[in-house]
């Protein structure tokens, strides 16, 4: 492989300002967000120069050049996409990091693992402003022209577009809305993974504690009170902490909602940051990814972000913060346990 070419320079980067009517609106319902990054959320950096970037693909070509020339296989493309990824974030070279995930994407597309690549979009979405200065008007368009690309085209080509599609809807701030809805389920489309959603069916109606794999404390909401936005933090012995304690609803495919005993509420973000927040279908759904030997990523659906504890090393009463998403990290995955006490008050249900 002679050259790196990523998809800026090939035409794969999410490119193009046509199609947009000077009239256009928001669907009716949506709104618009431009709220100032929080404090726990990393600042997006502006993705590099072109210069910058052919730079960056020297050493990435120095680096993984002959595996990727050598990875013929699906399994081989799928694998090295991951071991890329992993560079990726540990990269502190911003202009590495972009090319790294723009080629551990390419690699993901060629594997046709549409799982992978959507955790590699939702990373580059939360660590890069987008290539291109649109509203989000101009913004939702562009994703719908893509998407309705992607249902024109098969294999590695829709792949690709629908992963354009969707970095382009998670970079528009739409929070609110029936788009919202259709996006979500375009999205599970790509992402579906029966291994997911059969692991879900076992839990639904449970409740539960969602314990940290690296801590093995659990998301406690702290003092119990039905305050909207009180924080989350780790805790231990759910058997008699009600507040650490959470009802899984299955809502769709690798989908769920938390409903938690004590305090009524349901596990959402809110001035993005992990809390409890009232019933919105949009605010309060989860996707579960990653899925390894029943250890998981939490993923909210709406905003693409990961949740952990903020000291990876600290003890019960650390705080829960909103994260990029990072499969290799053990403070960053979870996994169920049911409490067994709470579910003879509350029985198990099953899906409707």
């Amino acid at each position: 492989m002679r050259t790196m070419r990523l998809w800026w320079v090939v035409g794969c980067a999410i490119v193009g300002f046509g199609g947009f009517g000077a009239g256009s609106a928001l669907p009716l319902g949506a709104e618009e967000v431009n709220s100032p990054p929080e404090e726990n959320m990393p600042l997006r950096k502006v993705p590099p120069s072109l210069q910058e970037l052919q730079k960056a693909e020297k050493l990435l070509e120095e680096a993984f050049g002959k595996d990727i020339a050598k990875a013929k296989s699906a399994a081989d493309r799928q694998k090295l996409a991951q071991e890329i990824l992993k560079a990726a974030r540990e990269e502190q070279d911003p202009a590495v990091r972009f090319a790294a995930l723009q080629a551990a994407r390419r690699l993901a597309v060629e594997a046709l693992d549409g799982k992978l690549g959507l955790e590699i979009v939702r990373e580059i979405v939360g660590a890069y402003e987008p290539l291109e200065k649109m509203s989000s008007k101009e913004r939702l368009a562009e994703a719908d022209r893509l998407w309705q690309q992607a249902d024109r085209a098969q294999g590695r080509q829709k792949l690709a577009k629908q992963l354009e599609a969707v970095q382009q809807w998670l970079y528009c701030g739409i929070t609110t809305g029936l788009v919202v809805r259709k996006w979500q389920t375009r999205i599970a489309e790509i992402g579906f993974d029966p291994a997911v959603d059969k692991f879900l069916q076992k839990f639904h109606g449970l409740a539960v504690a969602i314990v940290n794999q690296k801590t093995e404390l659990t998301i406690n909401v702290e003092g119990g009170t039905q305050q909207v936005g009180r924080r989350l933090i780790q805790w231990p012995d759910p058997a008699t902490n009600p507040n650490a304690v959470w009802r899984i609803e299955v809502a769709g495919p690798g989908t769920c909602r938390f409903h938690n005993i004590e305090t009524g509420l349901w596990l959402g973000i809110w001035n993005g940051r992990p809390t409890q927040v009232h019933y919105d279908e949009q605010n309060i759904m989860w996707n579960i990814a990653d899925l390894q030997k029943d250890t998981f990523l939490l993923i909210h659906s709406q905003t693409g972000v990961c949740i952990k504890p903020e000291n990876e090393a600290g003890g019960k009463g650390t705080p829960i913060i909103a994260c990029s998403p990072d499969a290799d990290n053990p403070a960053c995955r979870w996994r169920f346990y049911v409490v067994p006490n709470f579910n003879r008050q509350f029985p198990a249900k099953k899906p409707n």
